[in-house]
């Protein structure tokens, strides 16, 4: 209904006009770090998630202080952001954010390769469409979105060496 109104599905749960996706949004999507203000807002450094007290008194009392707070995972956040998007995923944007990391260069190679081959395969399966620099869910693969995304993760969390 959306699509014959004009609208394009950019995220798996957001619409917009061609061109005017939301891009506060878009830095969750992308895996980029966005300050979190005032009471329940959450936030992302780069390397820690927080989220500020929900009580207004809590959150005066203490402004900065977060509620709680937890170092992010850079697998599996980076699948539960970067690919719940609709359109072309750059393959170098996770390179850019794996190459942060203190893993070890064959840590970092048989992560690489396990995503790749699980790519390769949902592309084969035509869950998606892998290319030289991208790779972008097909309708299928959307329809089952969040098991493919638990298959990256499982994947690159423990590769075999």
């Amino acid at each position: 209904l959306l699509k014959d109104k004009g609208f394009h599905q950019y995220e798996i749960s957001n619409y917009s006009a061609i061109g005017e996706f939301c891009k506060h949004n878009w830095k969750y999507w992308d895996y980029r770090p966005y300050l979190g203000l005032g009471p329940g807002a959450h936030g992302f450094n780069g390397q820690i998630r927080y989220a500020n007290p929900r009580n207004l008194n809590a959150w005066t009392s203490s402004p900065g202080r977060a509620q709680s707070s937890e170092a992010h995972n850079p697998i599996i956040d980076l699948f539960l952001n970067i690919f719940r998007i609709t359109v072309p995923i750059r393959l170098d944007r996770i390179t850019e954010i794996w190459d942060q990391q203190s893993w070890t260069e064959k840590d970092r190679k048989s992560r690489w390769s396990a995503l790749m081959n699980s790519l390769e395969k949902m592309d084969r399966e035509n869950l998606g469409i892998l290319k030289k620099e991208t790779f972008q869910w097909s309708l299928a693969g959307l329809k089952l979105l969040d098991t493919q995304i638990e298959r990256l993760v499982e994947a690159t969390l423990q590769p075999e060496q």
